[in-house]
């Protein structure tokens, strides 16, 4: 047939299409001749030493000259004439390997990718300018040229010839290669056989999904292990004709592999490869790639690659596991993979993806998702296998979901699972995961929106995917999740649609999924019959090879056995599993003719041969445990329980014997686990209706497993150790159970009937005699979060026996209250010291909680005295400050922020409450909001918006916004922050440039019926991102509420009429609730009533009268808290408004409400002070108990508010100042509001008794001396007046006579002069005043000042008093030290320091050392404020004070002080208690930053360790004023705990050594 050239202006489409290419090449031929395109590997610089070899091979059309040449022009062929006038590339030999790829030439040209590869090995192997030495080789391929190298390296791994030259090749440069084809090839194609008469196997080896590329990327994959791997993609278009098209997009151009470095160039496809001059910029990129590779083989030789590629390797590694210990990734995804992976047929499932509808979905940009439907055991999942397969060249993360198995049927395993494959094939998301792990941002793996919102907002989905990643998720219908699939697809439908990504969801037909997937492009196929035939007929022909079936009917038989089975995997492999148990045909005919066809009636079939059974208890324990377990059993485990249940020891292998015993309902996988063959089989056997003995009851079931748990842990043998020594002696675990035990007990136990006196009796041995070494092995898990779920599930249980038998309040219910405070107060320290749980931690808890109660006995080894706390402090934190009011508070995180009137805001960790940095915004804060994650803040003053990095404290915008800002948030995934004005206006801010993206003006909804003027401006507005939805509080007027989404009015949420008209609609606050699933609004009223309604129908829902001028929610929706004028504050269920808690607080009211993002704690603010909370009631809710099926009248616990008073919370008088007496029988303390009371050390809390007060009740006692000589007590409030009394006590100590007190003195100094110290000399006769600018002495019995001191430039300063001398003093003073006597307050010798002012000393950790008569200090090594993750380092330091002791004759103050020996480095070191003597030296006792109180010894040698004694709940730490604290002589701790001295005996003489 004759094929004619199409007139002018009448060009077919085709060649329309590709003009360009023919175009361009007809009008720039060759330079001169073809020999400049020639074929084979030419060399083309071979300098005098060579260390490395470089090989360019061109592609489609191209040549070895032309591609890397611009306009044809010599001198542009780089590789040739750039490269070797660059000094990087002089010791390099550069080739260029040519080959028949010419598309335009007439002739079929057979030859494929596969040819051109091996000639290139071969031209490698024989050239003598590459054989003459064993040297490097890097190769640079464009376009077609690539998939040319990789055949190449491919050929040389597979090949043992070619090893000497595999072990070369360092570098692959991929230039625009179309590693997934490209879909223009397929054109392309066409074009040739209709226009030239030819075809060319090469251009099929470049389409789209053609056999080839997969093939050879399958190969690819197994053999670049030890190259470095570089791509280049093109970003701009080439030119088509009639368009402009990416020939190879980013998707194709990249392999996806974690070792590759992908960079975009500013060219298109043809120009990734030819420049202009060597100074353009896609140049620049390319040769300083090169470069570098070139300079990493010179650094180190012929195997420098090798072992940069196994550090590369090794930080890879070592990164993806932070990331997996972080995210806690369940790893049975992989496994099940592997075991469908193993089951599927070679051949099998490829109808599927050789449809039309499947490539259609895999290659274009829409619809998103693919749903393939098919009923049970139609080989759905072996199905979602081959797709894994199929994509696997492409980023492809997958999730098998399994019915009844909690460790893969949530949705934060399936989150969790899925970020952790996304951070396996994308850098940036692996990068963005690696930062939030450094951060130590805490992920509650157990919140999947907290998962969402953390990881997926805030990582997963940030980065630009330059390719399409594909999610392949299994069984979505089995997701055990409350809430069903419907969340699933809630947060599908919230990914960007810009975001590159395909699902492929496999389920049983399900009229709820077509609902749900209506609302999404979905294309929809499902399994048939006919599809499923050709795979059985596989199947079951590979199992009739062994059947004793006549060969000339086998084929019959097959189709037989195909046509019965009805499409059912299972049925066949049940059927075929009974077959092998045949040895003649007949009795396989006489089988197959009994089977039924239905698979439930083959599930009875195997029932009544289970009943037959010798070991019926046997079979019914293993299907109880498969069925009831909450993670597959190993079969170690499974061994174990069975022991555990039946008291039984099974000798025989259960991986072989397994399917027998349990009538084929059980199997064992390739990871050895125990599972249910299939869910139908579950279904099955837990099926009311079933009637047998094999039956399986959940709640009995639950029963027998929980049982078998306390009977191994009731098992676990109590240490006898008294101390904390030798803890990495404690016992190990070593039953293969024992993990299942201690991590599912409690689960179990809220899913059992609480009908069982057995598990009850149990239940309370368990907490008797084996609950601290459950807490230890839970401990060694590093699993704390199942001491919080267990405090639910107990509780939740005690709630259901309850109905059965009345329990009086006891143990059991106070274990539910210990377990999460436990965690709360100790945790840190508990998983680093896990022993610590048997004497450490007991004596520190309240005294009516059960395990004081149990532990903490008479013969504890640490006493506790002047602790009254009897229950657990819902607050555990209260930050003051001074001189200024707290007005803004908000929480993300690990970090919670609270902005100050004065325009500060500062910044604190949120499980330590430790302060982290301050940023400064310049107007009083009204605002604050923080992104999706903690790393953005938001801050909103009268008429300024900025925004901050919270991880630096910088500024990142600034915005004048002209008017107030009511409102602030960020949209779902922190790209744009949302302010609405007082003006009415709605302004999107994009983040983080601060430019305007959207500025409008909202309007109000009309209310019905009603003819109201609605006012110009707002008072309040709120706005849930999560809802779509804004509330607009105007005065005396109804709440308007707004859609942001389609940016119109909503509703207005009108309360009923009442006698005030529309002053009744006064509203005091109003919270949306931030849970989408939850479309509820709260809103309250100044007569002292809150309306529920309902945000889309605006019904009230609910009501409850309560004064709540301030409220808040809970980021999962399920509280409500709110806070009266009084400054008590309530908890409701936001569903119901049913009051669950209160916290009774006689302060100033609450102004701002913020709760943490798991939930579980409240923060506030009023006054001067924040003040964290958390109330069990939260910790309660959290905690995802569930009941089991005996719970039909109780559903979920409620907390309701217990008897008055039960829960109420006093603030006391806080102490801020202790001074003990020299026996260490009596103390002295100082509080906040102006009283001075003492008080005796054996009996604190019962003996503490007023002295005297100052004037001012307002101030606080800041210092406090004693003399025991005189009874002399001074002390100094913080309004500068300080006050001499003499007190005598009454004798014998512990009458109830009081104190006689007799004023000396009372004095004040200048208003601005805070006293920074008070010391009375020995006799008490004088009083030292130390303040910044002055020092006075004074005369106790004259009342006059006897010597006055003016001080006026320095900084640093503290006086002591002489540890030899008693009559002298001593003053360190910027880095100098001075004598004075206590007469006149004359200087008697002085030295000044060597190297000036030193900013890094700690002047409140500074102490005398009697023994050495020297200063010890410490020194801070970073004055920054830390940054997450790091920790403290501390320079323990001495001054030895005998070069200035005094002596006659007076030192000059120019004589210079020795420099300040470094005695230890201390890491962690937070708060330095004292000195106390052991023996014949000294140590030095303080507190770690996590609470442990330590002691190091100054002896005369450098210590190499230092000890460890015991820990101090957290709650003590949480506190911005640092705590006051003393050891005394007999070595006990005296501590202030807010109102309390508490005193630690014992404490220190627990020791544990610890080397630095």
């Amino acid at each position: 047939m004759e094929h004619r050239a199409p007139a002018p202006g009448s060009t077919s489409f085709f060649g329309r299409k590709f003009r360009g290419f023919n175009s361009r090449r007809a009008s720039s031929p060759p330079p001169d001749s073809a020999k400049e395109n020639p074929y084979g590997l030419n060399t083309l610089i071979v300098p005098k030493h060579v260390v490395a070899d470089l090989v360019f091979v061109h592609g489609l059309g191209g040549g070895s000259v032309s591609t890397w040449t611009m306009s044809q022009d010599m001198d542009n062929f780089w590789p040739q004439k750039w490269l070797p006038k660059d000094p990087e590339f002089q010791h390099v030999q550069i080739h260029s390997f040519g080959y028949n790829a010419s598309w335009s030439k007439r002739q079929k040209n057979p030859l494929d990718v596969h040819s051109f590869g091996q000639s290139l090995i071969e031209e490698l192997q024989s050239n003598p300018n590459l054989t003459s030495a064993p040297r490097p080789i890097v190769l640079v391929g464009h376009s077609m040229g690539g998939l040319v190298v990789k055949k190449a390296c491919i050929i040389s791994k597979q090949n043992p010839a070619y090893q000497g030259l595999a072990s070369r090749l360092h570098s692959i440069f991929f230039l625009g290669t179309p590693h997934r084809g490209a879909s223009l090839a397929l054109t392309l194609g066409k074009i040739l056989k209709i226009c030239h008469g030819g075809s060319k196997g090469f251009v099929s080896n470049l389409e789209t999904g053609s056999e080839a590329v997969r093939v050879l990327n399958d190969e690819f994959r197994l053999h670049y292990k030890g190259i470095h791997l570089h791509s280049f993609t093109e970003s701009k278009p080439m030119n088509l004709g009639y368009t402009q098209e990416l020939i190879v997009d980013a998707e194709s151009a990249t392999l996806g592999y974690a070792e590759e470095r992908v960079q975009a160039l500013n060219a298109n496809h043809r120009d990734l490869c030819r420049f202009e001059s060597d100074t353009n910029t896609d140049y620049r990129s390319l040769r300083n790639r090169l470069a570098a590779t070139i300079g990493m083989i010179k650094a180190g030789g012929a195997s420098t690659w090798q072992q940069s590629l196994a550090d590369s390797g090794t930080i890879h590694k070592k990164k993806m596991r932070k990331i997996y210990e972080y995210l806690k990734v369940d790893q049975s995804a992989e496994d099940i993979l592997s075991s469908l992976d193993e089951r599927r047929l070679e051949g099998s499932c490829q109808w599927l993806t050789q449809r039309d509808t499947f490539k259609d979905w895999q290659f274009s940009d829409c619809p998103r998702y693919f749903w393939l439907k098919g009923m049970p055991a139609t080989g759905k999942s072996v199905m979602s296998s081959h797709v894994i397969d199929y994509l696997r060249d492409s980023p492809c993360c997958f999730h098998f979901f399994k019915h009844g198995e909690t460790s893969t049927s949530s949705v934060s395993v399936f989150l969790r699972s899925m970020a952790y494959q996304m951070a396996r094939t994308n850098e940036e998301i692996r990068e963005a995961l690696l930062e939030l792990v450094q951060q130590g941002t805490p992920l509650d793996d157990k919140d999947f929106r907290n998962v969402w919102r953390i990881v997926f907002l805030g990582c997963v989905f940030l980065p630009r995917l330059n390719r399409t990643h594909f999610w392949i998720i299994d069984a979505l219908d089995e997701a055990v999740d409350s809430q069903g699939p419907e969340v699933y697809f809630s947060l599908f439908s919230k990914i960007d649609k810009q975001i590159p990504l395909k699902i492929f969801i496999t389920s049983r037909p399900s009229t709820d999924l077509e609902g749900l997937f209506m609302r999404l492009p979905v294309t929809v196929d499902q399994i048939s019959t006919s599809d499923s035939a050709p795979d059985i007929c596989r199947f079951v022909g590979q199992w009739a090879e062994n059947l004793p079936v006549a060969e000339s009917t086998r084929d019959d038989f097959i189709k037989m056995i195909v046509d019965k089975s009805a499409g059912n995997f299972l049925w066949t492999s049940l059927v075929m599993k009974q077959l092998q148990e045949a040895n003649t045909d007949e009795e396989v005919r006489d089988i197959f003719a009994e089977v039924p066809e239905e698979i439930e009636a083959l599930y009875l079939r195997n029932i009544v041969k289970m009943e037959k059974a010798k070991s019926k208890s046997l079979v019914k324990t293993i299907l109880t445990w498969t069925l009831c377990a909450q993670r597959p059993l190993l079969i170690d485990e499974m061994k174990d329980a069975i022991q555990l249940s039946l008291s039984r020891t099974i000798s025989r292998d259960l991986r072989t014997s397994l399917d027998t015993i349990c009538g084929q309902f059980v199997d064992v996988d390739q990871q050895s686990r125990v599972r249910v063959v299939h869910e139908t089989a579950r279904s099955f056997l837990l099926n009311p209706d079933l009637d047998s003995e094999f039956r399986i009851q959940s709640s009995v079931g639950h029963v027998q497993i929980a049982r078998a748990c306390l009977k191994y842990l009731l098992g676990l043998k109590s240490p006898k150790r008294p101390s904390i020594a030798g803890l990495n002696d404690s016992q190990n675990i070593k039953s293969s159970i024992a993990n299942y035990a201690c991590l599912h007990l409690f689960e179990h136990l809220s899913k059992a009937t609480s009908s069982s006196d057995e598990l009850f009796r149990d239940l309370v041995e368990f907490f008797d005699s084996a609950v601290l070494q459950w807490i230890e092995n839970i401990a060694q898990l590093k699993e704390l979060g199942c001491l919080v779920r267990a405090s639910g599930h107990l509780t939740n249980y005690l709630k259901r026996r309850g109905q059965h038998l009345p329990l009086a309040p006891g143990t059991l219910n106070s274990w539910a209250l210990d377990l999460p405070r436990i965690v709360t107060q100790f945790g840190v320290n508990l998983l680093s010291c896990p022993f610590a749980i048997y004497t450490l931690i007991p004596p520190f808890c309240p005294r009516n909680s059960a395990i004081f109660q149990r532990y903490a006995g008479v013969n504890a080894r640490i006493k506790l005295r002047g602790l009254s706390d009897t229950s657990w402090s819902d607050r555990i934190s209260c930050i003051s400050y001074r001189d200024t009011m707290a007005t803004a508070i908000a929480c993300m995180d690990q970090r919670f922020a609270v902005g100050l009137a004065d325009g500060s805001i500062h910044l604190y960790y949120t499980t330590t409450c430790e302060y982290l940095l301050t940023m400064h915004h310049g107007e009083s804060i009204r605002l604050l909001q923080f992104g999706a994650v903690a790393k953005l803040l938001a801050a909103a003053g009268l008429k300024t918006v900025k925004l901050w990095d919270t991880s630096n404290g910088q500024q990142i915008f600034s915005i004048d916004t002209k008017t107030q800002c009511l409102a602030l948030a960020f949209d779902e995934i922190g790209s744009r922050l949302i302010a609405a004005l007082r003006t009415k206006e709605l302004c999107y801010w994009n983040t983080p440039s601060g430019t305007v993206d959207t500025r409008f003006k909202w309007m109000d909804a009309s209310i019905e019926g009603r003819d109201i003027m609605i006012p110009r401006t707002p008072n309040a507005v709120r706005i849930a991102i999560e809802q779509g939805m804004m509330a607009v509080v105007y005065r005396s007027m109804p709440v308007q509420l707004y859609s942001l989404e389609r940016q119109r009015p909503s509703g207005v949420c009108i309360r009923p009429a009442t006698k005030h008209g529309n002053a009744g609609h006064h509203i005091h606050s109003v919270v949306l609730n931030p849970n989408a699933e939850y479309p509820l609004i709260a809103v309250s009223y100044w007569d002292s009533i809150v309306y529920l309604f309902d945000i889309t129908t605006q019904k009230i829902l609910a009501e409850v009268n309560a004064e709540l001028p301030t409220m808040a929610a809970s980021p999962d929706g399920k509280s409500l808290a709110g806070s009266d004028s009084t400054g008590s504050i309530q908890v409701y269920d936001f569903e119901t408004l049913q009051l669950l808690y209160r916290i009774t607080v006689r302060d100033d009211p609450v102004t701002a409400l913020a709760f943490t993002t798991d939930s579980l704690r409240m923060l506030e603010i009023r006054g001067m002070q924040t003040n964290v909370w958390e109330p069990s009631v939260l910790v309660s809710r959290d905690s995802g108990s569930t009941a089991s099926s005996d719970q039909t009248l109780v559903g979920q616990v409620s907390h309701l508010a217990i008897e008055p008073g039960a829960l109420s919370v006093e603030q006391d008088a806080t102490i801020t100042a202790v001074r003990c007496c020299s026996s260490n029988v009596r103390a002295f303390v100082g509080r906040n509001n102006g009283h001075v009371d003492t008080c005796e050390l054996t009996s604190p809390a019962t003996t503490m008794k007023p002295l005297y007060k100052h004037r001012v009740s307002s101030t606080s006692i800041s210092q406090i001396d004693w003399c025991d000589s005189s009874g002399v007590l001074v002390s100094a409030d913080s309004s500068s007046r300080f006050r001499a009394m003499h007190i005598k006590i009454p004798s014998p100590s512990g009458t109830e006579a009081e104190s006689e007190v007799t004023c000396l003195l009372d004095e004040q100094l200048g208003h601005g002069s805070p006293i920074n110290q008070l010391l009375l000399s020995p006799d008490g006769k004088y009083l030292l005043v130390s303040s910044l600018h002055s020092d006075q002495l004074w005369n106790l019995d004259t009342r006059h000042k006897v010597k006055l001191l003016e001080r006026t430039d320095r900084e640093h300063f503290k006086w002591f008093k002489h540890s030899t001398e008693d009559w002298n003093l001593v003053l360190y003073q910027d880095g100098g030290i001075i004598c004075y006597d206590w007469d006149g307050l004359e200087e008697v010798a002085s030295s000044a320091s060597p190297y000036g002012h030193d900013s890094s000393v700690d002047l409140e950790s500074m102490a005398l050392d009697p023994r050495r008569d020297a200063l010890v200090f410490r020194r801070n090594m970073t004055q920054s404020h830390k940054t997450s993750g790091s920790e403290r380092s501390s320079q323990l330091c001495i001054i030895e004070l005998s070069a200035i002791a005094p002596t006659n004759s007076r030192l000059s103050t120019e004589d210079p002080l020795s420099k300040p020996t470094v005695f230890a480095e201390i890491p962690d070191l937070n708060l330095i208690v004292g000195l106390v003597r052991f023996y014949a030296s000294f140590s030095l006792v303080y507190i770690s930053s996590s609470g442990w109180v330590c002691s190091i010894e100054l002896s005369d040698e450098v210590p190499e360790s230092f000890q460890r004694h015991f820990i101090i709940p957290s709650l003590w730490l949480s506190r911005n004023q640092v705590m006051i604290s003393t050891v005394l002589e007999d070595h006990s701790v005296l501590l202030v705990h807010d109102d309390q001295l508490v005193l630690i005996e014992g404490g220190i003489h627990n020791v544990e050594d610890v080397s630095f």
